[in-house]
């Protein structure tokens, strides 16, 4: 018989003895029986390894660790946080169903913790199974879910992903009012925060698709504003001057576009090419309607200062050519040869676009005109040197079919044979 003062120590003993019994049958159970809280703790750190690491198989590792602990301590007071890290990596691991199933569990038996985290978990959940799914009652969750987390936590650090996510949804189905209501909530709420860019960006796109010329301007300069060096800045920069032009703020635009050229100048490399065309093309219409004869022309853009002033003259002769003045478009395109302007050898790629439409706009106003024929054998040069060599050779059979002039025939049909 055991003395009475030596039963706790061989009561602790044989517990000693048991637990290490258990430890080497099966270690983590050992430790479960032991600390919970490591349980949770080691959990946590396969969750940190997923997100650092982002392999399926890592968070389901983590899954599975939170799934154990959830098992083995079921009135543990870390258990809620267990199920709602087992729910997040269910959903990382590309078990959206299943996280869906610990989601709502956990709405069900504890409504009022986290409420924004699980509001927000449903929500990435209810995406992920949009996207092997053509049910609408999956997008109108979702959307129910983004209100509900707006009007319980507007702050919350997911709402921003989601409501991006809710207007590109909205856009998609065509209803732009709901789009642009959930991209001024964000870029109200964080308007210089480097997600809220593309925010900036699609609000400016859906005014400009509605003509709200008003409203997309502003959303322009709430994108400059904030993003002055952003990705798209000189695209809306060039937006800019298109939509002063449109709503017939002739002095902005050209305001606009002389700014922006001054930016691309310096560059001119094949990624400024398209802004720079496009940007020569609205500074050519806005100035068109303050040129009436050449002599003003020339002397409003003939500034050596300014590389842009023969692409830009190039492009008010096309917008004359193409509004009822083609004379003056065809003096405009001789002086400017005469003047040494039009060296095509060293042309740029602006100024053989400008030449091109210029000419096409003269063919529009007097196809018979043999003066206009032989610019249009130029025009088709200028096609083969921008690779556009079947529009080029398309051309230059228009001209011997249409023209008259024997010459003029032979030549086209030489070029022809080159740029085949």
């Amino acid at each position: 018989m055991t003395p009475r003062f030596l039963a706790p120590a061989v009561r602790r003993s044989a517990c000693l003895i048991v637990a290490l019994a258990v430890w080497l049958a099966d270690p983590a159970q050992a430790l479960a029986g032991v600390d919970p809280v490591a349980d949770y703790e080691a959990a946590r750190a396969l969750q940190m390894t997923a997100l650092r690491k982002g392999k399926t198989a890592d968070w389901k590792k983590a899954a599975d660790a939170f799934g154990d602990f959830v098992k083995q301590h079921e009135s543990h007071r870390l258990v809620f946080e267990a199920r709602f890290g087992l729910a997040e990596c269910l959903l990382a691991a590309g078990e959206a169903e299943q996280s869906w199933k610990v989601y709502r569990e956990l709405r069900e038996t504890e409504p009022d913790r986290r409420v924004g985290d699980l509001l927000s978990g449903e929500a990435f959940v209810l995406l992920a199974m949009m996207e092997t799914s053509g049910d609408p009652e999956l997008e109108e969750m979702f959307h129910e879910r983004v209100a509900d987390l707006q009007e319980e936590a507007s702050r919350h650090d997911r709402l921003q992903p989601l409501l991006l996510a809710s207007a590109h949804l909205h856009r998609q189905a065509g209803r732009r009012e709901e789009a642009i209501a959930a991209l001024m909530l964000v870029v109200a709420s964080w308007p210089d925060d480097p997600a809220a860019e593309d925010a900036w960006d699609d609000l400016g796109a859906l005014r400009f698709e509605t003509e709200d010329w008003a409203g997309a301007i502003r959303a322009y300069r709430g994108y400059l504003r904030n993003f002055p060096t952003g990705e798209r800045a000189n695209d809306i920069r060039c937006l800019t001057a298109f939509v002063y032009l449109q709503q017939g703020k002739l002095d902005d635009t050209i305001s606009a576009s002389e700014s922006l050229l001054e930016r691309l100048k310096p560059k001119r490399n094949a990624a400024d090419a398209r802004l720079w065309n496009e940007t020569v093309k609205i500074l050519a219409a806005a100035r068109a309607p303050g040129v009436d004869d050449l002599d003003e022309l020339f002397a409003r853009l003939g500034s050596a200062e300014r590389p842009w002033a023969v692409d830009v003259a190039m492009g008010i002769l096309g917008v004359k050519a193409a509004g009822g003045e083609p004379q003056l478009a065809l003096d405009g395109l001789e002086r400017m040869k005469d003047e040494q302007l039009l060296d095509l050898s060293k042309a740029t790629g602006t100024l053989r676009e400008q030449l091109v439409g210029c000419c096409m706009a003269l063919r529009d106003a007097r196809p018979d005109d043999e003066e206009v024929q032989r610019w249009l054998l130029v025009a088709a040069l200028q096609l083969d040197e921008l690779e556009r060599s079947s529009e080029a050779s398309s051309l230059l059979q228009w001209v011997r079919t249409q023209t008259h002039n024997p010459s003029i025939r032979r030549e086209a049909r030489e070029l022809q044979l080159r740029t085949d």
